[in-house]
């Protein structure tokens, strides 16, 4: 009888055995196949293949594929990381640890007149940063993305503090440029060089083109990338928020940031 008993208990734990064993390959399977979707994602987006040309889909579905993906994190992120940056930029604005040093004026600053219709592209600056993170796939790609942001407008702030400098002044009676005249109020003439407007705009674009090349993006939206950002590095000299030499100092920053964040991913 109690022999009976013990095989039937051996039965019985055979059988759950299976029945644990079967559960657990199908959680690895599962493992697996969310591993697969993360891959794809990372090549360009999801990869749904035609039965007759196995071509991937248009770079316009993949990008909307990727931007639902942790879009809490990346909205509050920006949102956050944005308002932290304003507050120190402010900061350092308005109490400088020196006397600030007065760029010098370039012919090119004198080629390039005083246009106040510049502002939209100006202003549009917040919405053009906030492309790159939207357009990322992992927590581990927004992590590294926002690293490398931070790191260059920590750059920037940190040349503020130790030589703060400023634009020369414009000459110009804001009064009959109201919207102007309020951008002049709450960005005033400090932390010039290098200019940060510029620096985030190129640091941003050549994000921009890294990623819209992953989806197979056209010419047309490359060279549209490419026109907004000069457009918003245009914008600085165009409403004499910044002098060339800012604008160039900028432009270096934000080139080497992006080439070394972009060369430590691969």
């Amino acid at each position: 009888m109690e022999k009976h008993e013990a095989e039937d208990e051996q039965k019985l734990m055979s059988v759950e055995k299976g029945q644990i064993i079967t559960a657990m390959q199908k959680q690895i399977e599962d493992l697996k196949r969310r591993a697969e979707q993360d891959s794809l994602l990372l090549q360009g987006g999801l990869r749904y293949f035609n039965e007759n040309n196995s071509q991937p889909p248009p770079w316009y579905r993949q990008a909307a594929a990727i931007i639902p993906r942790h879009v809490y994190l990346k909205s509050i992120g920006t949102t956050l990381f944005i308002s932290l940056f304003f507050g120190a930029y402010f900061y350092l604005l308005k109490d400088p640890a020196y006397p600030p040093t007065v760029m010098p004026r370039t012919f090119l600053d004198h080629l390039i007149g005083f246009q106040p219709l510049a502002l939209p592209i100006y202003i549009s600056l917040w919405v053009y940063v906030s492309l790159p993170p939207a357009l990322l796939a992992t927590r581990r790609e927004l992590y590294g993305y926002g690293m490398a942001m931070a790191g260059t407008c920590l750059v920037g702030l940190i040349i503020f503090y130790l030589w703060p400098t400023a634009v020369p002044a414009a000459h110009i009676d804001w009064a009959h440029y109201p919207d102007v005249d309020f951008l002049k109020s709450m960005d005033a003439s400090g932390n010039a060089c290098p200019s940060l407007h510029v620096a985030t705009a190129t640091f941003s674009g050549i994000w921009l083109h890294h990623l819209l090349r992953r989806f197979g993006a056209p010419l047309w939206i490359l060279l549209f990338n490419w026109v907004w950002c000069i457009g918003i590095a245009y914008s600085t000299l165009a409403l004499r928020q910044h002098v060339a030499v800012d604008v160039l100092a900028g432009l270096m920053l934000g080139v080497l940031a992006a080439y070394l964040s972009l060369y430590n991913r691969q």
